[in-house]
């Protein structure tokens, strides 16, 4: 199972090298999967098993305790809502199932917490449901999954998801990589086009360029295809060859490759120099993001020198990943110290996280750009920075997804993303509703606040310091709250945009020490938890 720390941003570039999946629908050759009749079976068993391990889940490892029965008995709105024929009623000892009013079966009640016995029940419900419905007959199996899981999911909360099999397919591939050729791709007027060749990579080794168009995989022309449809042509087991069709404008030439998929990660991380600034663009988080870091650091060392006066990393949009890179990121750049805490129901959802590593930019200024797009694994690395004192956060109040989700495989292949933990700062505030708070607030709304934080104007289109007082009551929030969270967070409105202005703000205040030395430590005085909930200790200096 896989801790992530997951937002959901979505991009309409897409990388173009995720495992097969889709091909049949534009190959003839390929048979339409049967449908459902009325003398097909329903697959009671299987389905008994993924009711059990998604009841036995959620019921063992979600956040806040729920009996089984109550989540299992909102899984059957997902049914009823496929057919309105069909009603299940709950008596004193019984589960019925009714179609249109009349009694179909009747089941005994399981305990309230007996995730094998409604998982029988569950299987059972269909079974019948299916046998006397031919409305639900028409609808394949895995849908009215998707639909139960959908309807049980509204007991949780938002972040809590369950994605059927193709679309955890994709989901893993971009946490942990795929076979593909190295390219990244977008839809221009009904063509892909190339708008990254990663290195290393097939595509970067048989000289594909950005900006050429890819017109033909396996002989099938891709023009007027959708995006996603184009883009699963380019995916393929490792190993396995692909033909594609080149057409380049300058010079103007039209060629044909043969390349072997290969293990390709999305590249997360990309670098620029400004001057004597060096500035890290982090999307998200996947299996390759802190090592990928570490290396553009060390490269940027290496080309700048001494003349490396600052470094940015710019988390702007990053809508979270994998909880364990996040963790890699900040011990890049920290000695010592907890770099965050999660705490849950679950025993396992219980650690704190120290910082193991040298600090890998060597005490070089750093600054840390966020938006209300930053999220989750994203907003854990800032606080963690910020808290310890190490890079100023410049920008809006981040998205404040502050949870952890805990990733279950089903059998089906889909799986089940249900949040187990909540996220602590260094200095003990619980990240989730709240997010994270600049200590130079950009945000157009934000109140425009005099030295001593007293509000002396509606709002101000010019940076303003946070002040202690704004971090007192931040630092004051010990749990998950709505109507609190919204309240705090007006201190610097939650902002998407992403604006060049932010970036020349950072590069100028990592040039300038007295300004670097006010912002960097905007608390100014407050105490930080080497160990949440246990021992205090002073703000390092």
């Amino acid at each position: 199972m896989t801790p992530v720390v997951a937002g959901s941003a979505k991009r309409r570039t897409t990388m173009a090298f995720l495992a097969v999946g889709g091909l049949c629908a534009f190959l003839s050759a390929c048979a339409k999967p049967a449908q459902p009749d009325a003398v097909a079976a329903f697959p009671e068993a299987s389905a008994q098993l993924l009711f059990a391990d998604g009841y036995r889940h959620v019921h063992e490892r979600y956040i806040d305790p729920l009996p089984v029965e109550r989540i299992a008995q909102a899984s059957f709105d997902g049914l009823t809502s496929l057919d309105s024929g069909l009603q299940i009623r709950r008596t004193s000892d019984q589960v019925q199932l009714l179609i249109e009013g009349r009694e179909a079966r009747t089941f005994p009640v399981p305990s309230a917490s007996d995730a094998e016995g409604w998982a029988r029940v569950t299987a059972g419900v269909l079974d019948a449901s299916w046998a006397h419905s031919p409305k639900l007959r028409g609808v394949a199996p895995e849908r009215i999954y998707d639909s139960m899981f959908g309807s049980l999911l509204t007991q949780l909360d938002g972040y809590s998801r369950y994605t059927d099999a193709d679309s955890a397919d994709q989901a893993r591939a971009s946490r942990e990589g795929f076979g593909g050729i190295g390219i990244v791709v977008e839809e221009e007027q009904g063509r892909p086009r190339v708008v990254r060749v990663l290195p290393d990579t097939p595509a970067s080794r048989a000289g594909i360029l950005a900006g050429d168009e890819i017109t033909h995989v396996d002989g099938y022309a891709l023009e007027g295809m959708s995006h996603h449809d184009a883009v699963e042509f380019l995916r393929g087991p490792l190993e396995s060859e692909v033909r594609i069709r080149i057409a380049r404008k300058d010079p103007q030439v039209v060629f044909d490759l043969v390349l072997q998929r290969a293990h390709i990660v999305p590249q997360t991380v990309t670098w620029k120099r400004e001057g004597n600034i060096a500035t890290f663009r982090l999307s998200s988080f996947n299996r390759h993001t802190t090592s990928d870091l570490m290396s553009m650091v060390r490269e940027a060392r290496q080309e700048m020198g001494r003349n490396l006066r600052g470094i940015v990393l710019d988390l702007r949009g990053n809508p979270g990943g994998l909880l364990d890179q996040a963790i890699g990121v900040a011990d890049l750049f920290l000695t010592d110290g907890v770099i965050v805490s999660t705490r849950g129901r679950h025993p396992a959802s219980n650690s704190a996280f120290t910082a193991s590593r040298d600090d890998i930019a060597r005490g070089i200024p750093m600054a840390i750009l966020i938006n209300g797009r930053s999220a989750s694994a994203a907003e854990m690395v800032a606080a963690s920075l910020q808290d310890w004192g190490r890079a100023v956060v410049i920008g809006s109040t981040t998205h404040g997804k502050g949870s952890v989700q805990n990733v279950a495989r089903m059998p089906n292949g889909g799986e089940l993303i249900i949040t187990w933990s909540r996220m602590h700062a260094p200095s003990g505030y619980v990240l989730d509703r709240l997010g994270v708070l600049p200590g130079v607030c950009t945000s157009e709304a934000a109140e425009n606040r005099g030295p001593d934080g007293k509000v002396i104007g509606e709002h101000s289109n010019t940076p303003r310091y946070a002040v202690q007082s704004d971090f007192i009551a931040w630092h004051a929030y010990d749990h998950s709250d709505d109507a609190l969270a919204r309240t705090l967070r007006l201190v610097c409105p939650a902002e998407t945009d992403e604006s060049a202005a932010d970036e020349t703000l950072a590069e100028s205040l990592l040039l300038d020490q007295a300004a670097y030395r006010r912002a960097l430590r905007p608390w100014a005085g407050l105490t930080m938890a080497q160990n949440v909930g246990e021992s205090r200790a002073e703000v390092p200096r």
